[in-house]
């Protein structure tokens, strides 16, 4: 479930499509910080330098996929809903599953009630292609152990 993170960000902030397209705003800076250090922290979180680097790289991976998805032509909440829960790790509690899955539930129903028929606008696919690239560097300043 954990691994979540970096989707669920990309997805939540595509509602805020208008904040993160205003290069020149301070909230944008604000909002790429707190996904960096987001990130950063859950990342941290793993322990040895070993782990938070194998978590750093998943993460990636999986923002890597959302991007891939996102660049398509015509992108669906269904779609991006698929992706997630197939990215759900088999090794989780029932207890994590069940909130994963009702995390998962409780964004798309967000962003299926700000968006025209589950289909993803433009701006919003910049949007999720601006938080995923703010969330690939803050993987990369994960240094490699040894």
């Amino acid at each position: 479930m954990k691994y979540l993170v970096s989707l669920i960000a990309c997805l939540s902030l595509a509602g805020c499509a208008g904040t993160v397209l205003r290069p020149d705003s301070t909230g944008v800076q604000a909002a790429k910080l707190t996904v960096t250090y987001g990130v950063l922290k859950f990342v941290e979180k793993a322990g040895d330098p070993t782990e938070q680097y194998a978590r750093a790289q998943r993460i990636k991976t999986i923002t890597e996929d959302v991007k891939k998805y996102a660049a398509g032509d015509e992108v669906t909440l269904s779609v991006l809903q698929t992706v997630i829960l197939q990215r759900l790790p088999p090794t989780l509690s029932p207890a994590d599953k069940g909130l994963a899955l009702g995390l998962v539930e409780l964004v798309m129903t967000e962003l299926r009630a700000r968006m025209d028929g589950g289909v993803i606008k433009p701006e919003q696919l910049v949007a999720i292609d601006t938080v995923a690239g703010w969330i690939i560097s803050a993987t990369g300043l994960v240094s490699s152990p040894g």
